[in-house]
């Protein structure tokens, strides 16, 4: 199972299963691309002060993120950086 995602600048990503486990947590990542040190494992790393950003002006940009097995998915967690600032907005 896949969770694909279109932006351009990501905090860490969290697929809960219905028991509340993150199957994102650590899990492998593909993007369209990386602008410099925010490399697509960001997503999947568990740290609030890592991100992805997408390469400057290529649009569209993507990450995927293998979950290994087939899983009923009960929400998805999307956390963005807020401008100008390194906390997180929800």
């Amino acid at each position: 199972m896949t969770a694909g995602l279109l932006t351009v600048g990501l905090l860490p990503v969290a697929a809960h299963a219905a028991d509340g486990a993150n199957l994102a947590l650590g899990r492998p990542v593909t993007a369209s691309g990386a602008h410099g040190s925010y490399p697509a494992s960001n997503i999947t790393d568990g740290s609030q002060s890592s991100y992805w950003e997408g390469p400057a002006g290529s649009f569209p940009q993507w990450v995927q993120v293998d979950l290994g097995n087939k899983a009923d998915i009960d929400e998805v967690v999307l956390k963005l950086p807020r401008r100008g600032s390194p906390a997180p907005r929800v």
